[in-house]
């Protein structure tokens, strides 16, 4: 079936081999010569059949890898022969020297379905024979090309090698191209923990001249996590950054550093005279759970502190979650009474993002759905009672009653699906 006929049949016939799985290995030198067709179509749904087949389909290896290595093939069929050898798994590990060179191809896409892969056939393809002589390359191919995208690419590749890869992406963070700097310094967080000896080269590119390298360390660091913590004193150095994308980066990463980064951020939450960098400080602190809910409520009860502070610091609450429950008639509070409009509106969200555990702000949230001047406040209130489902069921009278009443298409849409969350079955609609 396999043989002639219309294109239409053969993809048809691949498909079906597939569907029929392990069964169906008798099909397997039919579908290495299927995976030749000139239509893309048809040779992707060889390498899908195969994959299927399962590590049945072993003796399809060394011709799936011939073309997964042909670059004249589109990535698509590359993508789906990168699947299939995933998919027969151990059995496939000839392929594995060719799945790590293709990490370094300049399609995204390519890289991706070769990561995916390696992790199937061999989670413990960092150690394999291959992975020496394929640093070597990227390392030599990161400083000899002449092409950025190609440097770019054997950076990202270094990435996904492991602490082995460390040294040579330090190097690469002087190269004299920005692009790769950058590449470096995300290749550096993607090993995460264990690239810590690049610590105080992250911190020095902390100062580059681009920000988005200047970005990229900092998302690095942050990846790296506790044991960067000597980095903290260069980060909140970076929350002063001019680049606003460099400061959203150095409080991510804060916020990775666990305790020993709490006393810091509180002192720079309520000492900075730079309203940015004191947001950037609670946005961090937002990232600490529970430890940071005192200090954050004392900020927002601070009438002192600018409203957009206030506005970040209830949010950062909101992103804490449930166990910032403590903060809830604090909440309350700006909900009711806050001047500012941003504010009122993230007080409503962080109290929808307690859920049930900020019951009590029931009455208030109706309060605002029914009386705040700001279409956006009323929003997040009929929002946040949606969030906290039946434990706002009290509420579904008023927000019948306000439904009714209201003459604000807007309004009424905004209770009506807040109703449909706290009461799905009807039932107390009825009532």
């Amino acid at each position: 079936m396999l043989v002639g006929g219309q294109l239409h049949f053969h993809r048809l016939a691949a498909e079906t081999l597939g569907q029929i799985g392990p069964a169906a290995v008798e099909a397997v030198p039919h579908l290495v010569k299927t995976l030749d067709d000139n239509n893309r179509d048809v040779s992707k749904a060889a390498a899908n059949a195969l994959g299927q087949i399962g590590p049945a389909a072993v003796k399809a290896v060394p011709h799936l890898v011939k073309v997964f290595v042909n670059s004249n093939n589109n990535s698509g069929v590359r993508n789906s022969v990168a699947n299939a050898l995933g998919k027969i798994g151990s059995t496939a590990i000839k392929a594995v020297p060719y799945l790590v060179k293709a990490l370094g191809n300049t399609n995204s896409d390519v890289r991706k379905a070769a990561a995916d892969a390696l992790e199937k056939i061999d989670p413990q393809w960092r150690q394999s024979e291959s992975i020496q002589s394929a640093i070597s390359h990227f390392v030599k191919t990161l400083f000899d090309s002449n092409n950025n995208d190609v440097r770019k690419a054997a950076a990202e590749a270094l990435g996904q090698m492991g602490s082995a890869a460390v040294p040579h992406l330090v190097k690469a963070l002087d190269n004299r191209d920005s692009d790769v700097r950058r590449a470096a310094a995300e290749a550096l967080g993607k090993i995460g923990p264990t690239a810590v000896k690049a610590v105080p080269h992250l911190v020095k590119s902390l100062e580059n001249n681009e920000s988005d390298v200047r970005e990229a360390a900092a998302n690095a660091l942050g990846k790296i996590g506790q044991p960067a913590v000597k980095a903290i004193p260069h980060l909140l150095k970076a929350l002063d950054n001019s680049d606003n994308d460099v400061r959203n980066a150095a409080a991510n990463a804060l916020g990775q550093m666990g305790s020993a980064a709490l006393p810091h951020l509180v002192k720079t939450l309520f000492d900075s005279n730079n309203n940015d960098v004191r947001k950037a400080a609670a946005e961090a602190l937002g990232q600490m759970g529970s430890a940071a809910v005192p200090h954050l409520v004392k900020a927002l009860d601070n009438s002192d502190n600018e409203s957009d502070v206030r506005w970040v610091v209830a949010d950062a609450l909101g992103k804490i979650g449930p166990v910032a429950v403590k903060a809830v008639p604090h909440l309350v509070k700006a909900l009711n009474s806050d001047n500012n409009s941003y504010v009122r509106e993230a007080a409503a969200e962080a109290l929808g993002q307690m859920g049930s555990a900020a019951v009590k702000a029931v009455p208030h949230l109706v309060k605002a759905l029914n009386s705040d001047n700001n279409s956006y406040v009323r929003e997040a209130a009929a929002e946040a009672l949606g969030q906290m489902g039946s434990a706002a069921v009290k509420a579904v009278p008023l927000l019948v009653k306000m439904r009714i009443n209201s003459n604000n298409e807007f309004d009424c849409r905004t209770i009506e699906e807040s109703l449909n969350k706290i009461d799905p079955t009807g039932e107390w609609r009825k009532q």
